[in-house]
């Protein structure tokens, strides 16, 4: 009987230390950066940050405002925390239909410092721009 109750109290002792180790463990935090065109566009970026200032990826979402097309727009994030200046590009790639994809998939350490995201949304004639900033 009494060995029942020490494996007991080491399991509830380890199933709390597991517990409070586990939010810690799943926390990632992350950072997003918007924006909004003259024609309605929306761009956001999601910076996620790992342990001690890594960046572990970067995400975009771009909703396309009234006559926007949702292919060829274009993301590109400048990390000015790093030097020299880390750029995520897209290139003429980006897609426009509201969901999350990919930009960066490679870590990095980073320092203090502002994060640009410029896009470039594809319209017929001229393609609206803008650009969110944020100091992280």
């Amino acid at each position: 009987m009494r060995m029942r109750s020490r494996l007991a109290a080491v399991g509830i002792v380890a199933g709390v230390a597991l517990g409070a180790l586990t939010p810690v463990a799943q926390a990632a935090s992350h950072k997003d950066i918007s924006c909004t065109s003259s024609k309605g566009d929306k761009g956001l970026v999601r910076i996620y940050f790992g342990s001690r200032n890594k960046v572990t990826k970067i995400d975009y979402k771009i909703k396309v405002g009234r006559g926007g097309k949702k292919t060829k727009n274009d993301v590109l994030v400048t990390d000015h925390g790093v030097a020299p200046p880390k750029k995520s590009d897209s290139g003429d790639k980006a897609k426009g239909d509201n969901r999350w994809h990919r930009l960066r998939n490679r870590d990095y350490t980073r320092g203090i410092g502002y994060i640009h995201a410029h896009f470039i949304f594809n319209h017929p004639g001229s393609d609206p721009k803008c650009t969110g900033s944020k100091r992280i």
